[in-house]
């Protein structure tokens, strides 16, 4: 009866302990992060290199990439940024214009982009978009692309 009781006690202080820490105010870093949506990230639905062939992608070589994005947010401009040799140069920002394909329900936006001849054969090459909505521009969203140049 005594074991009995005191696990009664013990459970009673443990639940009344768990129900005072509820009514507490939020921390002030809780309060930081709480905070009004700001709107919505973009979605990147497909990234890929249209033209030429990923074994064709030489030095000199005209490259055509196709990006396929969507958002519910306002979008605002989409950039391109490409590295060669190991250095990364933004190439292309573009202003936003709608081109919306009821067939694949995304936008598409194709970058063309010509591989330099003082690309070292056997190195990489990436491609890199970005999708920048008008209402949060410190959250770009992006996707990377990376080949091989042949000889």
């Amino acid at each position: 009866m005594k074991k009995i009781l005191k696990n009664t006690v013990l459970a009673l202080s443990l639940a009344s302990l768990s129900l005072v820490a509820c009514d507490i105010d939020p921390t002030q870093p809780l309060r930081d992060i709480i905070r009004e949506d700001l709107g919505y990230l973009p979605v990147v639905a497909g990234w890929s290199l249209r033209t030429p062939a990923a074994a064709e992608l030489r030095p000199g070589a005209n490259a055509t990439l196709d990006l396929r994005f969507w958002s519910e947010g306002e979008i605002d401009r989409i950039r391109l940024f490409v590295t060669v040799n190991g250095s990364e140069t933004m190439v292309e920002e573009k202003a936003y214009s709608p081109a919306y394909s009821e067939i694949t329900r995304t936008d598409s936006l194709l970058f063309s982009y010509t591989v330099p001849q003082t690309a070292a054969v056997g190195s990489p090459i990436i491609f890199r978009s970005e999708v920048i909505n008008r209402d949060l521009p410190d959250f770009p969203v992006g996707r990377s692309l990376t080949f091989t140049l042949q000889e």
